[in-house]
């Protein structure tokens, strides 16, 4: 799950506060909370900013700083790859499941696996993706 997604997910489960009233509570700009929620490439440079967001939605720091190196666009790079290459994929899901198999198709929403260990099938939505790799 990339840094956005996660912060998204943190927000809501606060019972959704918006950008001015974490600005409040926190101090960092609205500008950057809503540019950490809406990019898709890597951002959160700020540990600053991390550090006071942790604090804000009562996290530790490292669960914002590793999801830095996980933003959208690498998530599509490794389905595009794992369905070119034909080869299986592994995703971990946010509540700890892990599924491996083959991209049957994907797209900016969800994607369905092809199982390893079962053989059937699975749709996963991409917001519940936590971290991936190719195998």
């Amino acid at each position: 799950m990339s840094l956005g997604d996660y912060v998204r997910y943190l927000r809501a489960m606060k019972g959704g506060p918006d950008f001015l009233a974490i600005q409040e509570g926190t101090g960092v700009p609205t500008y950057t909370t809503r540019e950490i929620e809406q990019r898709y490439r890597r951002v959160g440079e700020n540990d600053e900013d991390l550090q006071k967001l942790a604090e804000y939605f009562g996290v530790p720091f490292e669960e914002l700083t590793w999801r830095r190196e996980k933003w959208r666009k690498l998530l599509s790079e490794a389905l595009y790859s794992a369905q070119a290459q034909n080869r299986p994929i592994r995703l971990v899901l946010r509540d700890g499941p892990a599924f491996e198999g083959r991209v049957l198709w994907w797209d900016l929403g969800a994607t369905e696996l092809e199982l390893s260990s079962e053989g059937g099938r699975w749709v996963v939505q991409r917001h519940a993706v936590d971290d991936w790799m190719l195998i």
